[in-house]
């Protein structure tokens, strides 16, 4: 048994049984399929849940991390809608305003309260980011979700990962770092593309933020279906 899940509060935000968020989002999702190699395609995509880690308390960034605007959209808007077109379904925020409540005992505990929330759904395999890196792109996940299981992540990141939720420890505790959950895990460590590695890692201080503003607008799957 997991420690540090609140597991009598699973069904609180997220009702009883399995049901499924649908996202008009998820409708672009055969596009980004389409860049994983043919046998992985089915294995990557099949009952892939997602958690987007939105606790915290912001406090290097001076502000809401998830409600910051990136190019017109807020991180959160952004985040849902990369996880939506890889074909992650449901997609589970963690942390204020989301359907799951932020244990507030770190990344770790938000993850396992995360996962805690997507067995009681039927899924046993999820894609995990954090609203700090609403610029990541799809293609930077492909990795990921070709890896297999037990899962992968990228070496010198913690997040995002790619996770088969019964490889988690079963004495895993809140107050682990990321990184041993992924080492007990056994999840393969990838080399980042080089120019997507500040996109992964996203920003925690406004300094940080505005470097990566800077660049090219990252692609939005949402906007990206928009009539031309």
């Amino acid at each position: 048994m997991l420690l540090c899940v609140p597991a009598a509060e699973v069904g609180r935000h997220i009702g009883q049984g399995r049901k499924r968020h649908s996202c008009a989002c998820s409708q672009a999702a055969p596009k980004y399929q389409a860049m994983l190699p043919q046998g992985d395609r089915m294995h990557a995509i099949d009952e892939l849940g997602a958690l987007i880690l939105n606790g915290g308390a912001s406090t290097r960034m001076g502000a809401d991390k998830g409600g910051l605007d990136w190019w017109g959209r807020s991180a959160l808007q952004r985040c849902r809608s990369t996880t939506a077109a890889v074909g992650a379904d449901p997609i589970l925020v963690v942390g204020p305003g989301g359907e799951v409540e932020d244990p507030q005992l770190g990344p770790v505990g938000g993850v396992l309260a995360g996962a805690a929330a997507l067995r009681a759904l039927g899924i046993h395999r999820a894609l995990i980011l954090a609203v700090d890196a609403p610029t990541i792109e799809v293609k930077d996940l492909v990795p990921l979700l070709s890896a297999g299981d037990p899962g992968a992540a990228f070496e010198g990141l913690h997040l995002p990962m790619v996770i088969a939720l019964d490889a988690l420890a079963e004495d895993a505790q809140c107050g682990w770092p990321l990184a041993r959950l992924a080492e007990r895990a056994g999840l393969r460590r990838l080399a980042p593309a080089p120019e997507a590695r500040e996109r992964l890692r996203g920003a925690n201080t406004p300094v940080e933020r505005e470097r990566l503003l800077q660049a090219p607008a990252a692609p939005d799957a949402a906007w990206e279906r928009r009539p031309r």
